[in-house]
């Protein structure tokens, strides 16, 4: 066989000469090239027929000449006007996007014409019959080179005007002719002459196609003042698109307002709905019932030799007046040290109940001999606000240094041998963290231990200041060389709304477990309830806690301190194994008995157990026991707000082992055993999958049950819904107890629990914990729920149903993810910034604030928020690496990805909220304004009003003169700044000056110039950065009230202080921003660089943007100089 012949299908030989199509057979680059030679060739050829009219030498005229010829013959080598129009053609072929026409008719019909016969003028027509799918549009299509017979070959400057209104037109299109017109009279004349064209209406229209490069890189021209141009001709703009790329559109959005109003009230209504959460999850979960506690308290100042830290802080003894005397100290000392805004008179309250346990005046459970008694000193802070603010955190640091050795000092009239030489120290909140800080290797040898009230200890509360996070450093530090005495840590729980109380619990470091107990106040015996921050300090239950276990210490002689705490603080407690003799009750042992037993008892008085078998024979039994709150009054919340728990509403469980098969167990009481409801069964271990729980049938006289539901996620971002169902009920109600399972590193240093009495059948409980850890603090995971029921057999539970509750977990971020609330709106600024600049690098115009927010809205969101969900998809996989769980949210496990949904939508919606509020105070302003004889003048009104002056070029430089001046102007003000004024006050200063400028401004127009454009994205920066500045102006403020000056650091001043004076000094002189390719990439860089920190390490590291922030300022300083 020989070779295939491929066929192809004939065309037939008559064709009409409409239906050629030219192929694009050269590439689209040299078609481009081409037609940029032609216009390039074109302006040189009318600059030199321009000076060939003015020349007035006849050699420069030859050599004007001899140029001109050599442009006419590169113009003849391109192939004329005629290879112009060919290379035009290929441009417009379908492969390569097609013609304009298409564009005109999407408008023509978006505008809501094409209901009735339109009348069109295509000026430069290259083809008869772009229109002609359209029959609406009657299209008379004319050029000054024709390339087909069915366009009319004619000059527009010749054609005559239409003589009545019905030959004129409805629209005329211009396309990429105007830019042909070499003198730029003649471009006016055109511009008149197609006005001319047109019916005298409203609804004439004028379609007119430039190449972008004529406005975006011209010297004298930018497309808002083209615009305006247009205006005086006679046209409004109504639709603009332009290709920065050559593909893809910039087009003008319509319904920007909707989309930022939209995010808005999203945003307001995700905020109402977490913080309605937040609200009910404290009131069920959070409510606690402290006693109020009484005391009569004094305080005597301490004389210094030499006053310290300039007399900003003070020393106070306590005196509990009618009980302590004002005699020299003989107990033993410790000093208490107030927290954030804290008071030195806090002290009060836990003085008061030692003093008075010391005097045996505190009831039965006062047991402390006067060999016991303490000596309080508290230390004056002038309620300065140190969880703002790191140099006063390490200021209070060195006084505490100080008044260990005052303190001291106050024994020096006792023997040697009964001088103290050890302090401890009590703290609450960031005051825990200034002891810590102070108990370097050197002051750490004189404090034998500290006990801290809802201190952060694993994580700052405000992370804003990188040297905080350096205080935190140094404090794990000397953690891991072993340098601190014991620690213990006293909890609040979920009721302290101000320290999520995941960072009060004490890091676990090697051969910490010695040293370190965290104790969460639900837990600790006759305590039994979260506590408010503030009420740490007065909590009736708390104080006489802590006052208890300081009078343990202070008779300890040697006895490790941290095995005191937890027998007080977390039990359970040994007991003796004989006692005196008493009432006696009997307890058959059968062979069905539980080696695990668990006696439940309503009286806490001390017991001994014996078990005795068939003859008699009778040995002690070891257990250990456990207090219960088991209310009277069942039909009150418990813990009841206002009331504290006596031992009326306590039981004793004790756990015991039985070793005999047969016989006995005898209960001995000191008090009437039998009158009193005594409950002895089996406990029970059960490992629960899945959420759901039902007694067997072989359960019989269980009186304690420890459930472990193994399929759960741990977490305190976490809420479950226990629902206990109990059948039927002959004696006292159960009592549920719940205790969290903590991460692997903090086994044995922290307890959590929280009892819930049963109260109403069934009974519906909600579950949280804070020892599994929260965001940011650890990437281990804990899966489980342990639960407890302690029960009569008479009532037993019969089923318990666990299960999630998802909207939980929107109450809970509001008090964990405050730094992501302040730090993502940020990102979104800068991003929209970086729409902006990156329009002006590519067009070299500025799309008004609206435009590019509303770009981003629908362009970038969606894509960053695929980007984001990636990431957090990656930080989960690279969990176990480094400090990946810091990043992001600060989760790594899947089930908090949806997190990053909420927060990335809603981040954004407060960015278009905070300039829906700029444009509202704005709005107001001018308002009021307006009732004022002064009026601004803009800067389009200062260009207005000096038509003498001619043309002013938009990128015209300064003089050097006025140059000169302003930059001195600008250092000294810098210098000035640096020294004496806070670089928050001179931030704040720039945002409200350039509020003012942006309030005369025409801010919202879609053709605004480019200082009204560029405006507002720099004031939105520097407005969602005024919750960094807000804590040290706080700091500042509070000093100059207390008559103290806050120390100005130079070096820091001038680093934040002098680029927002720069930008404001530009500003104020009108600069715009400047199309220089290095600074332009630069600033983009910078922007990229602080959006994308921002969304990646802005949650927990907030303090590295404040720097990242005024890097991007300098960069804009020197796009605007």
């Amino acid at each position: 066989m020989g070779p295939r012949v491929k066929r192809t299908k004939k065309q037939p030989i008559s064709i009409s000469s409409s239906a050629i199509r030219p192929s694009p057979t050269v590439s689209h680059k040299l078609t481009q090239a081409k037609i940029a030679t032609f216009h390039t060739l074109l302006k040189k050829r009318a600059t030199l027929r321009r000076q060939l009219d003015s020349s007035s030498s006849a050699t420069a005229s030859e050599a004007v000449s001899s140029s001109l010829r050599d442009v006419e013959l590169e113009i003849a080598e391109l192939g004329g006007l005629d290879g112009y129009q060919k290379a035009s053609t290929l441009g417009q072929a379908k492969e390569r996007g097609g013609d304009s026409s298409k564009v005109l008719v999407d408008w023509i019909k978006t505008m809501g014409y094409g209901k009735g016969d339109i009348s069109l003028l295509e000026i430069g027509a290259l083809r008869p019959n772009n229109y002609s799918s359209h029959k609406w549009i009657h299209n008379t299509p004319i050029d000054l080179h024709s390339q087909h017979p069915d366009i009319l070959e004619q000059d527009f400057f010749e054609r005559p005007l239409p003589a009545s209104e019905y030959e004129a037109f409805d629209i005329v299109s211009c396309s990429l002719v105007l830019n042909f017109v070499d003198e730029p009279l003649r471009r006016g004349e055109m511009l008149y002459a197609m006005r001319s064209q047109l019916k005298q209406r409203d609804s004439s229209l004028l379609f007119l196609v430039l190449p972008l490069p004529c406005l975006r890189n011209s010297r004298y021209l930018t497309i808002p003042a083209f615009v305006q141009l247009m205006k005086v001709v006679g046209f409004d703009l109504v639709q603009e698109r332009y290709k920065p790329n050559g593909k893809q559109p910039l087009r003008r959005r319509k319904y920007s307002w909707a989309v930022i109003v939209s995010f808005g009230c999203l945003a307001i209504a995700l905020s109402w709905v977490a913080f309605s959460i937040y609200q009910e999850d404290v009131r069920v979960s959070g409510s606690w019932g402290c006693e109020m506690s009484w005391m009569s308290p004094s305080y005597a100042p301490l004389q210094w030799p030499q006053r310290p830290m300039r007399q900003r802080y003070g020393l106070y003894r306590y005196l509990e007046q009618g009980i302590d005397t004002d005699s020299p100290p003989r107990g033993h000392p410790v000093i208490f040290v107030p927290g954030n805004a804290g008071s030195y008179q806090q002290v009060r309250s836990i003085a008061s109940a030692a003093s008075r346990q010391h005097q045996h005046q505190g009831g039965p459970t006062a047991v402390h001999s006067k060999s016991n008694h303490i000596d309080f000193y508290t230390v004056d802070f002038n309620e300065e606000f140190s969880a703002f603010h790191a140099q006063t955190l390490r200021e209070q640091s060195k006084f505490l240094q100080l008044s260990i050795e005052r303190v001291l000092a106050e024994y020096g009239h006792l023997p040697e041998h009964s001088k103290p030489t050890q302090v401890t120290f009590v703290s609450h909140s960031m005051g825990g963290i200034a002891t810590l800080l102070a108990l370097d290797s050197k002051w750490a040898s004189m404090v034998d231990a500290v006990v801290t009230l809802s201190t952060p200890h694993m994580m700052p509360p405000v992370t804003i200041e990188y040297d905080m996070d350096a205080i935190y450093t140094t404090i794990s530090r000397y953690s891991q060389l072993g340098i601190h005495p014991p620690i213990v840590s006293i909890c609040g729980g979920i009721s302290d709304t101000q320290i999520v109380s995941e960072s009060c619990v004490l890091s676990n470091t090697p051969g910490s477990e010695e040293r370190r107990l965290t104790a969460f106040t639900s837990a600790i015996p006759m305590v039994w309830t979260g506590v408010d921050h503030q009420a740490m300090v007065w909590c009736h239950q708390v104080r006489w806690t802590v006052a208890s276990l300081l009078l343990d210490w202070a008779n300890a002689n040697g006895v490790d301190r941290i095995d005191f705490a937890r027998e007080r603080l977390v039990g359970p407690r040994a007991a003796p194994l004989s006692l005196p003799d008493g009432n006696i009750l009997t307890f058959p042992i059968s062979s069905a008995t539980s080696p695990t037993m668990t006696l439940l008892r309503r009286r806490t008085d001390a017991l001994s157990l014996q078990e005795c078998d068939e003859r008699g024979n009778c040995v002690p039994v070891e257990f250990r026991s456990d207090l219960l709150p088991l209310p009277r009054n069942t039909s009150a919340p418990f813990p009841s707000p206002g009331e504290g728990v006596n031992l009326d509403d306590a039981i004793l469980s004790s756990d015991l082992n039985i070793t005999v098969s047969k016989g006995t167990l005898e209960v001995r009481s000191v008090q009437g055993a039998k009158k009193d409801w005594v409950v002895f069964g089996r406990h029970v271990y059960r490992s629960v999958r899945g959420g759901s729980w039902e007694r067997e049938e072989n359960d019989e006289n269980v009186t304690h049950y420890t459930l472990r539901f193994t399929s759960p996620l741990s977490n305190s971002l976490l809420t479950y819904d226990l629902e206990a169902s109990i059948g039927q009920c002959e004696g006292q109600y159960p009592i549920i107890k719940h205790t969290s399972i903590s991460v692997p590193s903090l086994q044995d240093t922290a307890l959590e629990a929280r009892f819930y009495p049963i109260t109403s059948i069934p009974s519906v409980l909600r579950l949280h914990s804070h020892v599994p850890l929260g965001p940011f603090l650890s990437s281990e995971h804990v899966r489980g729920v342990e639960i407890e029921v302690f029960q009569s057999p008479t009532c037993p539970i019969q089923k318990i149903r666990m299960s999630p509750w998802h909207m939980g977990v929107l109450g809970k971020i509001v008090t964990r993810y405050r730094m992501v609330a302040m730090a993502w709106p940020v990102g979104w600024a800068s991003a929209v910034v970086l729409r902006q600049v990156a329009s002006f690098h590519g067009t070299g115009t500025i799309p008004s604030y609206d435009q590019a927010l509303t770009d981003v809205a629908v362009d970038w969101l969606p894509k960053s928020l695929v980007g984001i969900v990636l990431m957090g998809f990656l930080q989960t996989a690279l969990s176990s690496y480094g400090r990946s769980h810091t990043l992001i949210l600060g989760n790594t496990d899947l089930a908090f990805i949806p997190l990053l949904f909420f927060f990335w939508v809603w981040s954004f919606g407060v960015t278009c909220l905070v300039w829906c509020c700029v444009l509202v105070t704005v709005s107001l302003y001018r308002k009021l304004l307006a009732t004022l004889p002064l009026r601004w003048i803009s800067s389009t009104e200062r260009n207005r009003i000096k038509p003498s002056e001619g043309p002013e070029e938009p990128h015209r430089r300064p003089s050097t003169g006025r140059s000169n001046a302003t930059v001195l102007g600008v250092i000294a003000l810098i210098a000035i700044a640096s020294f004496f004024v806070p670089h928050e006050v001179v931030h704040v200063a720039a945002f409200m000056i350039l509020w003012t400028i942006s309030a005369n401004e025409d801010c919202a127009s879609p053709t605004a110039p480019s200082l009204s454009a560029a405006l507002p994205g720099i004031l939105v920066i520097l407005a969602v950065l005024l919750p960094f500045k807000a804590p040290h102006l706080l700091v500042w403020g509070r000093n100059l009230y207390s008559h103290r000056e806050r120390p100005v650091y130079f070096m820091e001043n001038l680093w934040y202080a002098g680029p927002p004076i720069a930008v404001v000094a530009l500003f104020l002189r009108g600069a715009v921003y400047r199309r220089r390719t290095s600074r332009l990439l630069l600033c983009k860089v910078s922007l990229i660089w602080l959006s994308f920190s921002v969304a990646l390490a802005g949650g927990r590291w907030t303090w590295i943007i404040p720097p990242l922030a005024n890097l991007f300022i300098c960069t804009l300083v020197g796009l605007l100089w």
